[in-house]
């Protein structure tokens, strides 16, 4: 079932997956999402092993899991949209 929280998850991926590892907060406004949301949906991607994030000094940097099967699966169903 499609919830309002998958759709900011995929959100979240399809901009990492276009413009690459970015800190929480440009991620946030990128995906034009909240940062709380942003921050939240974050968290459970990174438990769920989608994303990862590490520390760039004092901001925290989210990037894509390129070695999850889900990823890889979704980058080539965004790629194929874009075709169309």
């Amino acid at each position: 079932m499609i919830t309002e929280r998958s759709l900011y998850r995929l959100r979240i991926l399809s901009t990492l997956l276009k413009e690459g590892e970015m800190p929480i907060s440009n991620l946030a406004r990128r995906a034009k999402l909240r940062f709380v949301i942003t921050k939240r949906e974050v968290s459970a991607l990174e438990k769920m092993g989608l994303v990862e994030l590490y520390d760039s000094g004092r901001v925290k940097v989210v990037k894509i899991n390129m070695t999850n099967r889900k990823v890889i699966i979704l980058r080539n169903l965004i790629e194929e949209l874009e075709e169309l």
